[in-house]
């Protein structure tokens, strides 16, 4: 059924669509793979050293849209992991909803990146949230806060002299039991111009344990994110606060830098995480990640990248690298690098 569909889609998009049907029908999409060399050292059993492929949020996507009259407009978005690396299975996995929008805002129903990950991370990270410098490795509750939520619905604001707002609800799963209710909400405000970014957010988990619904425990995520441009640099912060029941509140910031020279980009970050285990440990977690990288872009769409990143666990194992992690044990630290190529179209 999922070729079938495709198959229809790309079928669509080969034959001009009538106007009365659709307005603008796109295809879209990126193949991005990285060759990575990593280990993990330390107390435990130690990771050797090893290369391995990984896929970088390749994707393929399919977006349309249709005047309804007046200021009243319907689109659609279908959006696909294709990874490079191995095979998926499933059809819609990434950003995928439809919606409609007018002068004020646009509502959407599916699967869509909530607020607190569309206004904390993507922003400020240099490295897009992905590989082994990821911000998600330390930062946003180790990825926690960094969701694409499914049965979502989402309202966002128009941009009025700047500002922008966002709200996004998961609805409670069928598959659970009744005596259960796992959900998530959030919402963000943010200020964007030609060389500034602030925003706050806010996001609450309620029977959830990270991803696995747990009766009683809930998560709440705080966070504040800024960028300012000076000239060829771009210098990014964020800070978060991620309190879960029964546990020390977690803390965590990091800080990005990104300088463009013509086609060279040279990309930094600092992560730091401390705290988020339970209120009875006798001692907390505690750890950073230290990334560079070097981006050659060869046009709008494709580049070639560079990087390394450090993670170190000063206490406990609770920072990894962002994007496939190794598995670990307590006080290990991690060192990879990696070479990324990436076609867009």
């Amino acid at each position: 059924m999922r070729w079938a569909f495709l198959g229809f889609a790309l079928a669509m998009a080969a034959t001009p669509a009538p106007a009365q049907v659709l307005d603008t029908l796109t295809l879209y999409g990126r193949v991005d793979a990285v060759l990575e060399s990593v280990e993990a050292r330390g107390q435990g059993v130690v990771q050797p050293r090893r290369l391995r492929i990984n896929d970088q949020a390749s994707r393929f996507g399919v977006r349309g849209t249709e005047h309804l009259g007046g200021d009243l407009t319907g689109w659609f978005q279908l959006e696909t992991n294709f990874p490079v690396d191995a095979p998926t299975r499933f059809f819609g996995t990434r950003n995928s909803g439809v919606g409609f929008s007018g002068p004020w805002g646009t509502i959407l129903l599916g699967r869509w990146d909530s607020a607190f990950d569309a206004s904390q991370v993507l922003p400020i990270d240099p490295f897009s949230d992905l590989g082994i410098a990821a911000m998600s490795g330390a930062a946003v509750h180790q990825g926690n806060f960094a969701r694409r939520d499914q049965n979502s619905v989402q309202y966002w604001s128009p941009r009025v002299t700047g500002w922008r707002t966002r709200i996004s609800v998961q609805a409670r799963q069928d598959d659970v039991p009744t005596s259960v209710s796992p959900y998530n909400y959030g919402w963000m405000i943010a200020h964007v111009d030609d060389e500034s970014y602030v925003s706050i957010a806010f996001e609450r988990h309620k029977d959830q344990l990270e991803l696995t619904t747990t009766p009683g425990s809930h998560e709440e995520g705080r966070g504040i994110a800024a960028s300012q441009q000076f000239g060829p640099v771009r210098a990014s912060a964020q800070y978060g606060t991620y309190r879960r029941t029964g546990a020390v509140t977690q803390r965590s910031y990091l800080l990005g830098l990104q300088s463009v020279h013509g086609p060279h980009e040279l990309l930094g970050s600092y992560q730091d995480s401390r705290n988020g285990g339970l209120v009875a440990a006798a001692a907390q977690p505690r750890c950073n990640l230290l990334a560079v990288g070097y981006r050659y872009r060869l046009s709008l769409h494709s580049f070639l990248m560079a990087q390394y990143a450090y993670v170190k666990n000063k206490v406990g194992s609770l920072c990894n690298f962002g994007n496939s992690p190794l598995a670990i044990t307590g006080s290990q630290d991690l060192r990879g690098m990696g070479i990324a190529m990436r076609m867009g179209f």
